[in-house]
C-alpha cells in the first residue's frame, strides 16, 4: 500500500466516502455500506499518514477482539491505529487504482459545491419523472441524490 500510495498524487480530498466499483447499481445494499465505508476510511487513512511512512518502518498489525486487524508505524501506539478486516487492503488498493484511472476528482470541492443546497431547483425538480416529483419532499430527496452521486459520500445531516 505504501509503496502504491508513494507514486501518485492521491490526497484526501480525492477520496469518496464509500467504495464503490464500477457498474454497481446506483443504490447499494445496506449490509454493504458498513464495510465500504470503511474501505474508503481505509484508504483515507493511509494517504493522511503517507508521508510519515519511509520503507524502513515496517507497519505493527494486531488482531483485535472484533476480528480486525489494525496497523500503525512505529512504536504502538504512536500514529492513530487503522482498523480494517484482510480483504480491506485489496479492496483499498482498487479504490485507489480507480480513483487515479479516473483522474482524481476533487470530492472535496463537489461537497464544498452542494453543501449548501437542501433542495434541487425547481426547473430541474420539473424534468424528473411524474412518479417522482408527485410528492411533498420530491426537491429534498432530489438534493439528496445529487449529493450522494456527486460526492460518492453519505448525505450529510
Amino acid at each position: 500500500m505504501r509503496l502504491a500510495l508513494g507514486h501518485t498524487q492521491l490526497t484526501l480530498d480525492h477520496i469518496p466516502g464509500i467504495y464503490r466499483q464500477e457498474g454497481e447499481p446506483f443504490v447499494l445494499d445496506p449490509a454493504q455500506w458498513l464495510w465500504r465505508s470503511r474501505v474508503a476510511l481505509l484508504l483515507s487513512q493511509c494517504v493522511r499518514l503517507r508521508d510519515h511512512w519511509s520503507l524502513a518502518d515496517e507497519p505493527t498489525y494486531r488482531l483485535t477482539k472484533a476480528g480486525s486487524y489494525s496497523i500503525c508505524i512505529g512504536a504502538w501506539p504512536k500514529w492513530t491505529p487503522i482498523f480494517h478486516r484482510e480483504s480491506d487492503i485489496a479492496h483499498a488498493m482498487n479504490l485507489a487504482r480507480a480513483l487515479c484511472l479516473d483522474e482524481l476528482v476533487n470530492y472535496r470541492e463537489r461537497r464544498d459545491a452542494l453543501r449548501r443546497i437542501e433542495a434541487a431547483p425547481p426547473d430541474l425538480v420539473g424534468t424528473l419523472p411524474a412518479a417522482a416529483r408527485n410528492f411533498d419532499g420530491c426537491a429534498r430527496l432530489a438534493a439528496s441524490w445529487m449529493w450522494f452521486d456527486a460526492t460518492g459520500g453519505v448525505i450529510p445531516s
